[in-house]
């Protein structure tokens, strides 16, 4: 009993820390953008609790970080406001209002996450000590974390997003004429605030990935258990082991889209207002991009090329939040069309299993389809057409 208890720990403690290291850059990245708390409390260990001296090292890096989270902010603050005062008053009414929505959800969204991620830290330990008890909890049934390749999906978006960024930062110093002064507050107004948007949504987005792996699991392991041969009522019935089975991957099932209700809680507000601001932000960009074209003679090529490379940064963030909360949700109905093909193909057998594919039905059915950003938004891939139809309207308006 004791030797199988320290090889519990010993495999909890293992995925523990595999679980650690595919996050890990993620987090240090976050926390240099002001998008992570540091010293999160992600497990706590027993053995080898800090001395005086480690606590007030966390201390005094926590204390650190919140002064650089406002020296951030308030760079982000007042380069807007100088912005705003010195480029955007020759506007017309309608389209500075636009902008004034820009700057301000944008600076919104800046403050709900660098507060949110301070008031929420205790929630990184949550969810990861919730993946760790699932993934123990599927161990049983052959279920191996996938850490590794949530440690890919982290590293091949940072890739992606370092270079965009890095190509954003070149033409807007070539559009400001490799002027310090004026890159620096473009940079501070525009590109620093979507780089802390992104690594947000990123947190998200590898969140859903891990929790739609299990639930992916969970309907493969049913397939199999079920079996691809013909069932007849001379056929061997299922296993009381098996029913209990079905069982246990029911509370599991029911455990995970909780869990992954309580991650969209987490961000619904970034959420929405995420949305937002991209909705304002890409009818702007649409509405110069006609301007653009309509005077095609007298375009700076670095402010068209700008205009692009915006459109497609925030038509992207709202296609990455609602294409990984639609893989989620449609892997977890995908787990009643699964157990419909198991009563189908299993009616002949004992009422117990019935019984038992019955409850995990009714579960399915009771929990929401898909999903929601605060009760307000749907996740789901129709909200693309919402937007599309949206921005349309705004561009016939300005036209």
């Amino acid at each position: 009993m004791c030797g199988e208890r320290n090889i519990f720990i010993k495999y909890k403690t293992r995925i523990e820390k595999n679980l650690l290291s595919s996050v890990s850059l993620l987090i240090l990245i976050c926390q240099i953008f002001c998008a992570a708390p540091v010293n999160g409390d992600f497990f706590t260990f027993k053995v080898n609790q800090p001395g005086k001296l480690s606590r007030f090292g966390g201390f005094m890096k926590s204390v650190l970080h919140s002064i650089w989270c406002i020296v951030v902010l308030g760079c982000i603050v007042t380069s807007t406001y100088f912005q705003n005062k010195e480029f955007d008053h020759q506007m017309d009414v309608i389209q500075r209002a636009l902008y004034m929505g820009e700057y301000v959800f944008g600076t919104i969204n800046v403050i709900i996450i660098i507060l949110g991620c301070q008031w929420q830290r205790l929630q990184y330990g949550y969810h990861m000590r919730r993946v760790v008890d699932v993934a123990l909890r599927l161990h049983r049934f052959g279920f191996t974390p996938k850490f590794e390749e949530l440690k890919i999906f982290f590293r091949r978006w940072i890739f992606i997003f370092g270079i965009f960024f890095i190509i954003v930062g070149f033409i807007d110093l070539m559009y400001n004429e490799i002027i310090p002064k004026s890159f620096f507050r473009s940079t501070t107004v525009y590109t620093i605030p979507n780089v802390i948007s992104c690594l947000a949504i990123l947190q998200l987005a590898g969140l859903l990935f891990l929790h739609r792996s299990m639930i992916a699991f969970i309907n493969d392991h049913l397939m199999d258990l079920d079996g691809v041969s013909p069932v007849t009522p001379t056929s061997i019935t299922f296993t009381m082991e098996a029913i209990e089975t079905i069982e246990s991957l029911r509370k599991i099932h029911h455990d995970i889209a909780h869990m992954a209700d309580v991650i969209i809680s987490n961000f619904g507000i970034l959420i929405l207002t995420t949305f937002t601001a991209c909705f304002l932000i890409l009818s702007i960009q649409l509405f110069a991009l006609y301007q653009m074209f309509d005077n095609y003679e007298n375009t700076n090529f670095f402010l068209l090329t700008y205009t692009f490379l915006w459109i497609f940064l925030h038509g992207g963030k709202i296609v990455l939040i609602v294409y990984f909360s639609s893989c989620f949700a449609k892997e977890k109905l995908r787990t009643g069309m699964v157990l419909h093909h198991m009563e189908i193909r299993r009616q002949f057998q004992t009422d117990a299993l019935r019984n038992v594919i019955n409850k995990f039905s009714l579960q399915i059915l009771h929990e929401s389809k898909h999903l929601s950003a605060c009760g307000i938004i749907d996740l789901d891939l129709s909200l693309l057409s919402t937007v599309r139809i949206g921005i349309r309207l705004t561009r016939t308006y300005f036209s």
